[in-house]
């Protein structure tokens, strides 16, 4: 199936283009244009229609014989006037129902002939232009024809008032032999040539087509062998060109191609002791073994690549050589300075300990002396508690004699209280205090001292609910809270 669809598609593309428009239809037959430009005319002179621009147009049909026009062609003939002037004109167009035989228009006709042009003139009396086609003679693939048109003032009544007729020359036969040959050359592919004279076969242009068939296949292969030679060049390799020859006989490239593939064999089989050897070398991967393939084989493409190679391999060892010689002077300098180091280390760390033992030495001693020194506070705080206490005492008994004094000697006072001694013992932890405040209450006044512990007090006997009212040593009196009486001691 496949070779028939294929051609079947061609054949549609073909028939696509042969029936492409309007406007490619009139340039493919100009006496179309001839007549949408008499009938375009003719609409112009609106004298012929009562002063009013015609509005419908029929077209009667083709007049003549079937020795001259066959039913294909007055087919064809018919349906192009119809579309042209659909194309052209603005005008309600109305085409025959029938293709009848008609002598024509022209004077000396017999009467069953004018009688015909009557009844056709009675169908299409409520027309403004009548189109009416009268053939007279065929030249081959030609028809000459007398188009007639009718130009009818209905509005009027007046009936026909124009009457203007052409010659044109109508090309007959198939119509689509000559464009889509035309198509097929300008194309010029094979399988589109081929399909023409498979469709178009009874068309005069077939033998045309049959000889660009056998142009293009011999320019197709001449081609083909260019364009596989040119590969095989692009490639040039042995393998390519064998190919070439096999594939391409009877190209008249062969020669040369053998030409070539024996130099490039020759060619192959040098190039490949070259690298051979050279590959040996590489393995080798020595400065001797690259000098020594340049010196054997001073043809080949790689000695110069050898030398090179071989030199290069020769500034490598002498630069490594020197590297190493540089990175072990570099290890012995770097274990030389990392063994100074290690000692300029163990010096401050030893310097550091010795500073570290000096310092802590002295936090020992500075303690020590402030432990001492706050022993000395406390002893003569409590030394001058105790002497402010007995120089209290002392007062106390000199007032109490000097008041006895005092009195008459028939009174006897009773003996004074005993002032009471007291003092801030045990305060947890070892840094709060004992309050020494203005009021007996918490809420009001404000903290005069902070007793810590070891502080003296006197009791001065006045109370207020759980406060009492004290004295301290440098004669501030306030009052404390007795809650707290485990901080006290009398």
């Amino acid at each position: 199936m496949a070779p028939v669809v294929r051609p079947l598609a061609i054949l549609l593309t073909l028939l696509a283009f042969v029936s492409a428009s309007g406007s490619a239809r009139a340039q493919d037959r100009p006496w179309l244009t001839d007549v949408a430009d008499e009938v375009r005319d003719l609409a112009l002179q609106t004298s012929c229609f009562g002063g009013r621009p015609p509005q419908t147009l029929y077209v009667l049909g083709v007049s003549g014989s079937r020795d001259l026009v066959d039913e294909a062609d007055q087919t064809d003939i018919l349906g192009s006037i119809t579309a042209e002037l659909g194309d052209r004109t603005r005008m309600r167009i109305t085409k025959a129902d029938t293709f009848q035989i008609i002598a024509g228009a022209a004077s000396g006709t017999g009467e069953p002939q004018a009688q015909e042009i009557r009844d056709l003139i009675s169908r299409a009396d409520r027309a403004d232009i009548t189109v009416t086609l009268r053939p007279f003679r065929r030249n081959a693939d030609k028809l000459s024809a007398e188009v007639i048109l009718w130009a009818r003032n209905s509005a009027e009544g007046k009936g026909i008032t124009c009457t203007p007729s052409f010659i044109v020359q109508i090309p007959v036969g198939d119509p689509q032999c000559k464009s889509a040959f035309e198509t097929v050359r300008l194309d010029g592919s094979i399988p589109k040539l081929e399909a023409y004279t498979l469709f178009f076969s009874h068309c005069p242009q077939v033998a045309e087509v049959q000889r660009l068939i056998a142009a293009t296949r011999a320019q197709e292969a001449q081609a083909t062998c260019e364009r596989a030679f040119d590969a095989a060049a692009r490639e040039n390799t042995v393998g390519a060109f064998d190919t070439f020859i096999a594939s391409n006989p009877e190209c008249r490239l062969v020669a040369t191609a053998r030409s070539i593939r024996d130099q490039l064999a020759l060619r192959q089989e040098a190039q490949r002791r070259c690298a051979d050897g050279f590959e040996a070398a590489k393995t080798a991967d020595t400065a001797d073994a690259y000098a020594r393939f340049a010196d054997q084989s001073p043809q080949c493409n790689e000695a110069a690549l050898a030398l090179q190679l071989s030199e290069l391999k020769r500034q490598r060892e002498a630069a490594a050589e020197a590297e190493r010689a540089a990175e072990q002077r570099a290890a012995d300098q770097k274990a030389q300075e990392k063994r100074a180091a290690a000692e300029r280390d163990a010096e401050r760390l030893e310097a550091e300990r010795r500073e570290v033992e000096r310092r802590a030495a002295e936090l020992l001693a500075a303690e020590q002396r402030a432990a001492e020194q706050r022993a000395a506070e406390q002893r003569a705080a409590e030394q001058r508690a105790a002497e402010e206490r007995e120089a209290e005492r002392r007062t106390a008994e000199q007032q109490a004699a000097a008041a006895r004094q005092a009195q008459p000697p028939a009174w006897n006072p009773p003996p004074p209280q005993q002032p009471v001694y007291c003092y801030v013992a045990d305060v947890r932890p070892p840094d709060a205090w004992l309050a020494l405040r203005t009021h007996p209450s918490t809420r009001r006044g404000s903290s005069l001292r902070r007793l810590p512990s070891g502080t003296p007090i006197q009791m001065l006997g006045e109370q207020s609910g759980s406060w009492h009212r004290v004295r301290i040593q440098d004669g501030t009196v306030g009052w404390i809270s007795w809650e707290i009486a485990r901080w006290i001691r009398c």
